[in-house]
């Protein structure tokens, strides 16, 4: 069964919210080829008490002057963030038919290196935490994502 939950990105200071929701394919709702935006809680819980959703409020937020931070610092990277932001652009990309450079099979090994740097118990299991080290070349590949997952974000805005 879908269920829907709240879900505000930050950009530059201004945020939007919106739903996204998961199932056997997660993604975003979409309306007229944008993603849909309410100005309020309000709105959004009328949204979908009128098309009848199945809810849960808890509310996501993805900042996105903190993965460009993130992005700057380059000396330590948030495995976390990073696997989120990447996930969520994703979705977004999937529910808007847009192409996003990180569901391309060319960046596997970067996503895998996030993914095994979060370190989820199930992975890891009672083994030592994984703390990737990043070479110049997967940086300059990972920028690559971001700023296309940037651009797919503002076209859906």
């Amino acid at each position: 069964m879908r269920v829907h939950y709240p879900f505000v990105f930050v950009v530059n200071e201004k945020e939007y919210l919106s739903i996204w929701f998961t199932n056997d394919n997660d993604g975003f709702v979409i309306e007229d080829g944008k993603l849909l935006i309410f100005d309020n809680m309000t709105k959004l819980t009328k949204y979908i008490v009128f098309n009848d959703l199945n809810f849960v409020n808890e509310i996501t937020r993805l900042s996105i002057n903190l993965i460009r931070g993130l992005m700057e610092s380059k000396n330590e990277m948030d495995c976390t963030e990073m696997l989120n932001f990447w996930n969520t652009i994703s979705d977004l990309a999937k529910s808007s038919g847009t192409i996003y450079l990180g569901d391309s099979n060319e960046f596997i090994d970067i996503y895998n290196k996030l993914f095994y740097g979060n370190n989820f118990p199930a992975v890891r299991g009672d083994g030592e935490l994984f703390v990737p080290e990043w070479e110049t070349e997967e940086i300059v590949r990972l920028e690559k994502i971001i700023t296309d997952g940037i651009r797919v974000l503002e076209l859906m805005l």
